[in-house]
């Protein structure tokens, strides 16, 4: 066991290190966001002597577009795998020891997987996309957004990337064929951030593309009310408050009001957002309209872009979960009730479980060997830090595992179709840090992935992920309740139908237990949290965290 570790609360503006903090927050399961959240700082106006504006290079790299100039051009459309380069294998099982795989010992490989990249070529600008937009090429706009975003992420992770999907056209064929099992109608929301304002474009799964322009929201303005939305949301000393309620407001009002009419026209039930750089990390499922949230109306996910992201329905009703955490740790808090959420959500859905020293590295590659899981659960620290993606991390027993390596794993040999990660956090206002959480699904190697954003009391993650778990297990029911045999299992749906279980206060705190709305469905306390006094869970602080990355099918 690793020795005991002693937490005190961060400090805050009001408290300089080494000074008293009142009223200190002790975090439990994925802890809570105890300290205020960073300010977004502004991107600062396109210079044209930068990558991003008009310059002589960029003149040659939208001359090198036009003669669809690939970086990899064999590949494929439908193959994870395919989304980036292969990387050279980790190490084998075999010989490894149980030191902390840190940084410094992956030294070599990250150095492999910079020269295996090659050059990233950018064929597109934000001018590019502003022209067009300008110009009412919309069509046109979303195909470079899409590919804007692709190479984006790209550069980001050091990787080739494909570009496969290059029209409007194509990308909306994508939509249509990778929907049409599902039974859904969705649409991708693409944003596009400007300095003078916000554009907005739908893509529907059927017809043209539908354009509105936000000129209250214009950069500094926006990036301003995304800040006080996530303090107001993600602080847990305002579990108790509706300080969130302005500022989600004001973000429905910009981001989802101008194309309301639309949404309902077109009967819309499952919305894609492919965001722009400072809003990859806002929890757009607790936008509020006044009366509801957005989560109650549609069904939501997060892609890096279309064509980042394999979406093939594959059903699961059949898949095994492979369920791993650590509670303990020698450096980073604990997370005590990590095996009481394991053990709860295997009573949910099949699978095998591993805790704090069986979570090693070697352990995790062995049991994939053993067998084809399509699910897998890890319950520990991970953290999307600023930076290049070996800074951001997963906490194993063992290991630091970068995520920079997580596709050395090849969990699309056989493909992985949904990670779960329950205890992570992204740094507010880092474009590096959104860019790796928004493309998370991609560097895993994964079709699906689901993660926090911010760190969650141990009260709201173990009743929201027991509850997701036998959302998906249900799979989709008829309005009367019953089950409905024309619809498949959605992971996506499944994660709504737990945060409105959370929403209408099915989950409470009772006497020393979790208790849902069923009675038969109760959850003791482990013995560190059974001080906590009777509560409801309904507050967005304990369910907007938690997003579906990638494919929402």
């Amino acid at each position: 066991m690793p020795p005991p570790f002693i937490i005190s609360p961060e400090p805050d503006s009001s408290n300089a290190p080494g000074g008293n903090i009142s009223n200190p927050v002790i975090p439990g399961n994925n802890g809570g966001e105890n300290t205020p959240i960073a300010p977004l700082v502004p991107t600062p106006p396109i210079d044209p002597s930068t990558p991003n504006g008009v310059s002589a290079s960029d003149a040659i790299v939208r001359n090198l577009r036009s003669l669809q100039l690939e970086v990899a051009p064999n590949l494929g459309e439908t193959e994870i795998a395919n989304t980036l380069v292969p990387p050279p294998p980790l190490p084998s099982v075999e010989g490894m020891g149980s030191g902390r795989l840190d940084l410094a010992q992956t030294s070599d490989i990250s150095q492999l997987s910079q020269s295996e990249s090659g050059l990233n070529i950018r064929t597109v600008s934000r001018i590019d996309i502003e022209q067009q937009v300008d110009g009412g090429n919309i069509a046109e706009a979303v195909s470079l957004l899409d590919m804007y975003f692709t190479e984006e992420l790209g550069v980001y992770l050091g990787q080739p990337v494909a570009r496969n999907f290059r029209t409007f056209s194509a990308l909306q064929e994508k939509i249509v064929h990778d929907s049409e099992p599902t039974g859904t109608k969705p649409a991708i929301l693409y944003t596009f951030v400007r300095e003078q304002e916000l554009d907005l474009i739908l893509m529907p799964s059927k017809g043209d593309p539908i354009y509105k322009k936000v000129e209250a929201a214009d950069r500094e303005t926006l990036l301003k009310v995304v800040t006080d939305f996530r303090k107001a949301i993600a602080d847990p000393r305002s579990r108790t408050t509706k300080s969130y309620q302005v500022p989600a407001q004001q973000l429905y009002e910009w981001l989802i009001q101008p194309l309301a009419a639309d949404l309902v026209d077109l009967e819309i039930d499952t919305l894609m957002f492919s965001m722009d750089e400072g809003l990859r990390s806002l929890p757009v499922a607790a936008l509020y309209d006044g009366q509801q949230f957005l989560i109650e109306n549609y069904t939501i996910g997060l892609i890096p872009s279309v064509n980042l992201t394999e979406m093939n329905y594959n059903p699961l009703n059949n898949a095994q979960l492979l369920a791993m955490g650590v509670s303990e740790f020698s450096e980073l808090y604990p997370l005590p009730a990590v095996p009481v959420e394991i053990a709860s959500i295997l009573t949910e859905w099949p699978g095998q479980a591993f805790l704090n020293e069986n979570l090693t590295l070697k352990n995790l590659q062995e049991q994939r060997q053993k067998e084809a899981f399509q699910m897998i659960h890890l319950a520990t620290h991970a953290d999307f830090k600023p930076g290049s993606p070996s800074n951001s991390f997963i906490q194993l027993w063992d290991t630091t595992l970068p995520l920079s390596e997580l596709r050395r794993l090849k969990w699309n040999e056989p493909p992985v179709e949904l990670l779960v990660l329950s205890a992570c956090r992204t740094a507010i206002g880092d474009r590096n840090a959104e860019l790796g959480f928004a493309g998370l699904a991609v560097q895993a190697g994964v079709k699906s992935a689901l993660a926090s954003i911010w760190y969650i009391s141990d009260e709201g993650t173990v009743a929201l992920m027991n509850e997701f778990y036998n959302q998906f297990r249900s799979g989709w029911t008829k309005e009367d309740g019953t089950p409905s045999s024309t619809r498949p299992y959605i992971k996506a749906e499944a994660l709504r139908r737990a945060q409105i279980a959370m929403i209408q206060g099915d989950w409470q705190i009772e006497q020393g237990e979790w208790i849902a709305n069923n009675p038969s469905r109760k959850i003791s306390l482990p013995p560190e949290l059974k001080h906590l006094a009777n509560q409801n869970l309904n507050h967005p602080y304990y369910w907007a965290a938690f997003v579906m990355i990638g494919s929402p099918w």
